[in-house]
């Protein structure tokens, strides 16, 4: 099993089912298809708190890479496969950010691009 831990921003639409998947640096181990995942908020500290019970399963891992476009536009290649702008607005919105220039804010700081994988759950299991 594998622990996330969401910034306190992302804690309500990650409870509220509305925030389905993370983007994340790759790491030594992340979760596997059909393995619980666990949700967090403020790890290793005395404010932790579950954000959903039980726990979902993760559906799919997957690479990503953002691009810097422009300042206020990216490009999304999920799968080896190039979003199209209606998809990118969708993940930008459901990531839980008003704009393509705060999503690569955050996601990208100063880089052109930048690699990552996408992990996905689901609540099939409840």
């Amino acid at each position: 099993m594998v622990a996330y831990n969401f910034m306190a921003k992302f804690a309500d639409d990650v409870t509220a089912g509305r925030k389905n998947f993370t983007i994340r640096a790759d790491r030594k181990r992340h979760a596997r298809p059909g393995e619980p995942v666990q949700l967090y908020t403020g790890m290793r500290t005395r404010s932790c708190r579950k954000l959903v019970d039980p726990d979902p399963v993760c559906e799919k891992i997957t690479p990503i890479i953002i691009y810097r476009v422009r300042d206020d536009r990216c490009l999304i290649v999920l799968n080896e496969i190039t979003l199209r702008t209606h998809q990118t607005n969708y993940i930008v919105a459901i990531d839980g950010f008003k704009s393509h220039k705060e999503f690569m804010q955050f996601h990208l700081g100063d880089a052109r691009s930048i690699k990552k994988i996408f992990i996905q759950w689901g609540f099939w299991n409840v």
